[in-house]
């Protein structure tokens, strides 16, 4: 994947986003907020520090902190979980290594016995992999995402944020890198809703050419599974740790760590005379560099943003 060479440099909506990102930079706390009711999914918990989260207190979190929600929501290896050697088939364990992003490393247990030189990057196959910048701020990003802000309001104020810790400036192209690499796992897990998307019986087929179809560019398709994946699974979460930890858990369906098989972009059927109008729903502009930025930059604002929107196909 070529994106994980320009996520090694980690050298940059409204009114009421900028009053938020103020409190959120200087890492104040609001005990008042409400964040509504929240819902915990199945068979995963949630770490007690993302619980009640709110864009008023996570200026606050520290980089321990990140790892430790990182680690229970699996998008992140555990040091317990030891894979096997990949050279002699034996144990592995973790052993401590200040180089490495997480602090330790896999080595084989035969290492010193046998002199086996097995040794894994608990980063492999992650999300987190090849990363330079620190986990606190994709984590950031992650949130931002999430809560759908801009881009160029990310990039102001997460290096507003950054600066006040002696940190070097964020490139556009980083923030823009990591919005288009999150942009991929919602196509991919909006991929597998076939019934929604365009599968047998499917009442809503206006995704299925901008989802699946060979003909459709790039953009188009990432364009519109993501607002699938914001109406349909997103949408169904009240908290924002919910929704964080949703779509951490997605994340870990699509970069599972080192030797576990990753859910793939699926492929449905082929478009349907219902689905073929989908380009006429895409917004208006006669700015051909946005339209065609549409994968590498977030904008351009989506059709539900828009109130009483009569061409949108409710679900």
């Amino acid at each position: 994947m070529d994106i994980g060479k320009r996520l090694e440099k980690g050298v940059g909506h409204q009114k009421t986003l900028l009053f938020v990102f103020c409190f959120l930079m200087d890492g104040m706390k609001n005990d008042d907020y409400e964040v509504g009711q929240k819902k915990k999914r199945r068979g995963q918990r949630m770490h007690p520090s993302l619980e009640n989260i709110n864009l008023f207190d996570i200026g606050s979190l520290k980089e321990e902190t990140v790892k430790d929600i990182l680690t229970e929501a699996r998008v992140l290896a555990d040091r317990i979980s030891t894979p096997i050697c990949p050279i002699c088939g034996h144990e592995t364990s973790a052993n401590k290594d200040s180089s490495r992003k997480l602090g330790w490393v896999w080595i084989c247990k035969n290492k010193y016995r046998f002199g086996c030189s097995g040794k894994i990057n608990p980063l492999s196959n992650t999300f987190f992999e090849n990363i330079k910048i620190r986990l606190l701020d994709v984590f950031l990003l992650i949130i931002c995402f999430v809560t759908k802000m801009q881009v160029s309001l990310v990039l102001e104020h997460l290096n507003l944020f950054r600066n006040r810790r002696g940190q070097p400036q964020m490139s556009w192209a980083t923030i823009v890198d990591f919005y288009s690499l999150m942009r991929e796992v919602t196509e991919i897990v909006a991929s597998h809703h076939d019934k929604l998307l365009g599968g047998p019986e499917n009442e809503n087929k206006h995704f299925k050419k901008a989802i699946v179809s060979r003909q459709s560019e790039k953009h188009l398709k990432q364009y519109m599974a993501l607002h699938f994946y914001r109406r349909t699974r997103l949408s169904t979460m009240k908290s924002l740790d919910a929704k964080v930890q949703l779509f951490l858990e997605d994340i870990s369906l699509v970069f599972p760590g080192y030797g576990k098989k990753a859910l793939e972009l699926k492929k449905i059927e082929i478009p349907t005379v219902e689905s073929e109008g989908i380009s006429d729903k895409m917004p208006k502009t006669s700015n051909k560099k946005l339209l065609e930025a549409l994968s590498d930059d977030d904008d351009v604002p989506f059709m539900d943003d828009v109130d009483g929107d009569p061409d949108w196909e409710d679900f």
